[in-house]
């Protein structure tokens, strides 16, 4: 049986990584955090991988990462959080896994996310900003299915993170977990 797939699409700094911990706090999905940037960062050698943890075990091949991420799928719910400039060649005509995933999106303003980045990161390149890619993800799905996907602005989610993960869940219908919204720091 094939579960679903729940893809979250950002952009560096838009608090994807809080929302993923609130999915990883549910304990029903499998998580994947940022597979894709194997490819642009490890593979390719796009950019330095700065503050990332290089794991040389995983994956690095877009094939490979699909795979891993759908076989996932066959035992349990699967979520993913990651860039879609971390492998957008890929992705952009990859029209039969974008159907397969729900591609969900969180954006948050450029003058926030782009200082925080910068902060981090003075030697970033254009395309680590991130906001062009997900914008043509974003349009390819609402042509191939007619209809929007969801997407989350960062602001609401600091401003009501209940009412907008209820929101999130009942649209992808899934259980609200309102535990998942809080837990223990981890360092």
């Amino acid at each position: 049986m094939a579960h679903k797939i729940i893809v979250l699409w950002g952009h560096p700094r838009s608090l994807s990584t809080v929302f993923e911990r609130v999915m990883m706090e549910r304990g029903d999905f499998q998580i994947f955090h940022e597979p894709f940037a194997y490819v642009y960062y490890v593979l390719e050698q796009r950019a330095p991988a700065v503050g990332m943890g290089i794991d040389l075990n995983k994956p690095k091949e877009y094939p490979v990462i699909k795979k891993d991420i759908l076989k996932s799928a066959e035992k349990s719910p699967v979520f993913v959080k990651d860039m879609p400039y971390h492998s957008y060649d890929y992705l952009i005509k990859d029209n039969k896994f974008l159907n397969r995933i729900v591609n969900t999106f969180l954006i948050r303003d450029p003058a926030k996310a782009i200082p925080s980045y910068y902060a981090l990161d003075p030697n970033i390149v254009k395309e680590e900003i991130g906001y062009e890619e997900p914008f043509y993800i974003f349009q390819k799905m609402y042509e191939l299915n007619g209809k929007p996907p969801i997407v989350i602005d960062a602001d609401d989610l600091q401003n009501n993170p209940v009412g907008l993960i209820a929101a999130y869940c009942q649209a992808l219908n899934i259980t609200f977990i309102q535990e998942s919204l809080s837990w223990e720091k981890s360092y």
